[in-house]
């Protein structure tokens, strides 16, 4: 999880500001880290085994479970804490709060065992040794008559003793990570670098999104170890299967050698291959591991001007599709520019360029190219997009966008297939057939450019067209599987000779209320302060423009249509709203309390029901807000706002208490 300094540090400007703005008192530097993490469970009808303590100044990865607040299942009871650790409560019973509302000195505190039921989305009050306050937010899991699991779900405190804390309150550092994903050790964003720190061992382990490892790919990675590390080192994660299963390659500076390796659980590098010479501390090196079939190799670039040198090279007994990441070990370092080659020729005749690739298949049943960071996924909204040309002298003319891919014999898949005038959507099973689903029957030309769009949602499939001449997206056929696994992502011919080009995925994850995929996407929210879906490609700079069609639909209670950037947690983030229900544009944050907060607005009529382009522009703090109302006259500013800081959180779209529809959302 996160590491506490590196919390304080990027929540200082966020918090603070936040409540300064809202009129409320000044709030010093707080740190959150969230979950889950079970607490207890399991056991008789009376209750759970094994109940822990949670100390609220520690992420999971550095909890000793001996100290903190304690609680078990057994009629809702919540236990004090260890020693200087106290929970809130109201009269004997344990007081709940609303996220937002302030954890401080009015509080009543006490360390005996207190009664306390009806967790969901509420949170505890702690007082920590120290005259600090801090919060938890619970869940428990019902069996019966018995409570036999509770997990925290998020936790947070206040760094400064005396000032209260407000529930909930807090930045979670994961989302300043992304695409990364921390597994081990502590991981922050340090301006553009990847700080990583593991004390205890094995391994402190971030992964890369979806990535995967290929059996032809290159990964490469900027490394600066650190003097304080134990063992200073950085390493290179490749076919990682688990915190047990993965391979390495490595920069020891602590013993001055280059190592390729692997790791199996039992606490030891397991290097097979080294190279050793002077590896200086406290400089940049930039790795590079080439893989080919089982074959490893590694070159490093010292940086001073001579380019990649070999080092060494391995042969590994197997190379499978683990992920791939960065990691240190009893060490700390810092990380920068990782990358890796996108595609993987599987089959067929590839050849991938940077401006479009080309695909050819003579033999069958298929030429597939998969990338190597993207996957299915029943978390997300998957959209898939490609221009595809397929090409004359092709046997059966279709060009293919694969997605699901478990293996050659394993796949489905969206087809052009110009040479039968259909769209198709199928699956594969390895019998030498197409397996069509669903299909739409049109004319379509060869040699000509069309762009593909594949949107899936959980088990459903739909696919859109672009003939390019400026109609836009038209939807052709829909099917629902049976299963939608986490396969891989790709393009594929059939016997068959096509080009592709502009392959872009993106996936959009659903936070709170309701959201329908499609070419428009349908947000409704009802009852919660905001609907909110997250793309997860996005994240705000301090240079970007944000824009999407907004329309706003007459059924929704509050009428309006949000932007959302800066996305922190559900209790942290900026927006830009268009709120037809009070005729007003708006820019401004939201932190948990319920409440809208517009900081600058704009006041004119606004039509529900009809659609609105709206453009948010960002430099540094400052953000301004655009809309064209779709009568030919384009963009006309309506107001802007500077904040106290801008940050890097997810971007999205949102409705609070409203429906309304979105179409056309990009980011640049």
């Amino acid at each position: 999880m996160n590491k506490k300094n590196a919390a304080v540090a990027g929540l200082a400007g966020l918090a603070g500001a936040a409540a300064l703005a809202a009129g409320t008192e000044a709030y010093a530097e707080v740190v959150r880290y969230d979950g889950p993490v079970t607490l207890c469970q399991g056991g008789s009808s009376l209750g759970c085994y094994s109940s822990k303590y949670l100390d609220v100044t520690m992420p999971e990865s550095e909890q000793v479970w001996t100290e903190g607040i304690r609680a078990w299942t057994y009629l809702g009871y919540y236990a004090g804490g260890s020693t200087g650790y106290e929970v809130a409560r109201s009269g004997t019973n344990l007081k709940l709060f609303n996220a937002g509302e302030v954890i401080g000195g009015d509080s009543i505190f006490s360390s005996a065992s207190t009664y306390g039921s009806s967790f969901d989305d509420k949170y505890i009050g702690i007082k920590l040794p120290g005259n600090r306050y801090g919060w938890v937010q619970m869940d428990i899991a019902y069996y019966g008559l018995a409570r036999k699991k509770i997990q925290a779900v998020a936790w947070g405190y206040e760094t400064e003793p005396g000032v209260g804390i407000r529930a909930g309150a807090g930045y979670d550092m994961s989302y300043d990570l992304l695409p990364f994903t921390s597994v081990s050790g502590t991981w922050t964003k340090v301006n553009d670098d990847y700080s990583g720190a593991d004390a205890a061992g094995p391994f402190g382990i971030m992964l890369y999104g979806n990535a995967q490892t290929s059996q032809s790919i290159a990964i490469e990675a900027d490394i600066y170890s650190n003097p304080d590390g134990l063992n200073k080192n950085g390493v290179i994660v490749f076919d990682y299967k688990g915190p047990n299963d993965f391979k390495y390659a490595a920069m020891k500076d602590g013993a001055n050698i280059w190592t390729l390796g692997y790791y199996n659980g039992d606490g030891t590098w397991h290097d097979v291959a080294s190279f050793s010479e002077t590896i200086d501390t406290s400089r940049w090196y930039r790795m590079r591991v080439e893989i080919s079939g089982v074959n490893v190799k590694l070159y490093v670039d010292d940086k001073q001007g001579s380019g990649y040198a070999y080092k060494t090279e391995a042969d590994f007994s197997s190379v499978g599709t683990g992920g791939l990441g960065l990691a240190v070990r009893q060490s700390q370092a810092l990380f920068k520019d990782f990358a890796f080659s996108e595609w993987t020729p599987v089959s067929g005749t590839w050849q991938i360029g940077d401006s479009q690739s080309d695909g050819l298949d003579t033999t069958g049943p298929f030429g597939i190219s998969l990338h190597n960071g993207a996957k299915t996924s029943n978390s997300y909204t998957i959209e898939i997009e490609s221009d595809i040309n397929s090409q004359p002298d092709g046997v059966n003319k279709n060009g293919v966008i694969v997605f699901d891919y478990k293996s050659p014999n394993d796949f489905k898949y969206a087809a052009m297939k110009d040479g039968a005038d259909k769209w198709t959507i199928g699956y594969y099973n390895g019998d030498g057939t197409w397996h069509d689903t669903a299909s739409f029957s049109e004319p379509i030309d060869t040699s000509r450019w069309y762009r593909m769009r594949t949107e899936i949602s959980g088990s459903f499939v739909r696919l859109y067209v672009d003939d390019k001449t400026g109609n836009g997206y038209v939807y052709k056929t829909g099917i629902g599987f049976l299963e939608m696994g986490e396969g891989r992502l790709g393009l594929g011919v059939r016997q068959s000779h096509a080009l592709f080009k502009d392959f872009i995925f993106s996936q959009w994850m659903t936070v709170s209320g309701t959201w329908l995929p499609g070419i428009q996407y349908d947000g409704l929210d009802i009852t919660e302060p905001f609907g909110i879906s997250l793309h997860s490609g996005y994240k705000t700079s301090e240079s970007m423009i944000i824009e999407s069609d907004v329309s706003s639909q007459p059924d929704g209670w509050n009428k309006n249509g949000v932007i959302i950037f800066d996305y922190n947690g559900p209790d942290d983030f900026k927006y830009a709203a268009l709120k037809d229900g009070v005729d007003n544009w708006t820019i401004g944050y939201y932190n948990g309390d319920g409440t809208w907060h517009d900081i600058a607005s704009f006041s004119e009529p606004i039509d529900t029901s009809k659609w609105y382009r709206v453009k948010v522009e960002i430099n540094g703090a400052n953000v301004k807000l655009y809309a064209d109302d779709k009568q030919g006259s384009g963009y006309v500013y309506k107001t802007e706002a500077d904040y106290t800081s801008m940050g890097t959180g997810l971007t999205g779209l949102g409705v609070r208490q409203s429906h309304a529809l979105f179409e056309n959302f990009s980011v640049r």
